[in-house]
């Protein structure tokens, strides 16, 4: 089940949204034949990415609450840490400031891991993320939504 969430991400990443949520579904099948309630967190946050990136953000912000209140409940401080830059990169998405999240992220941000871990780099992506639209960029974490111009606002 972790493998299949790991490749629904990868795929969402690559823009393959069929084939990410085929994995993403089985994932789901098997945290719920397992019980595994951490992989049915890493689900919830990977299916809320997956929505994100293919422009369907009210599903994205729902299986984000539900992530949240997963991993909340099996106490992972590292994975809130995540589910604050995704609340960030919807922000961005919805043109609305980000910088709170990012704030909160790094109040959060577990200090022996370094910037270097997986967590570490997510919050540079939403740093860079935000400054690029401080700039006027119409990127949102590395995506272009399909009806805007790839291009600085003017």
């Amino acid at each position: 089940g972790h493998t299949l969430n790991n490749i629904g991400a990868i795929q969402s990443e690559l823009g393959a949204f069929p084939k990410a949520i085929q994995a993403l579904s089985q994932a789901l099948r098997s945290g719920h034949e397992s019980n595994d309630r951490r992989l049915l967190a890493y689900n919830q946050l990977f299916t809320a990415i997956h929505h994100r990136l293919s422009g369907v953000y009210t599903d994205a912000s729902d299986a984000l609450d539900e992530a949240e209140r997963s991993f909340a409940s099996i106490e992972a401080s590292s994975e809130l840490v995540r589910c604050l830059c995704e609340r960030g990169f919807l922000a961005l998405a919805h043109h609305n400031d980000a910088n709170a999240f990012l704030e909160q992220a790094n109040q959060l941000y577990p200090s022996a891991l370094p910037k270097t871990s997986l967590l570490g780099r997510i919050l540079i992506q939403l740093q860079h993320a935000i400054d690029a639209r401080d700039e006027g960029s119409l990127l949102v974490h590395g995506q272009c939504p399909n009806d805007l111009p790839f291009t600085k606002k003017t």
